[in-house]
């Protein structure tokens, strides 16, 4: 489903298109940065918090 999203987030960007993947990239980074620091602070020698991690993002 990823690839699907990406490829209709860069329809408008068709023209330029290195541009455009290296936008939607930079603002998946964006948006996925901070849920990955949370999880990493949240890790304290357990394997709850990066499951509640993967879980949390996969929805």
């Amino acid at each position: 489903m990823s690839g699907s999203m990406n490829a209709l987030a860069m329809v408008s960007l068709g023209y330029i298109a290195g541009v455009g993947a290296a936008v939607v990239a930079s603002i998946s980074l964006l948006v996925s940065l901070p849920s990955g620091i949370a999880t990493a602070r949240l890790r304290a020698g357990s394997v709850e918090p990066p499951v509640a991690g993967f879980a949390r993002c996969g929805l």
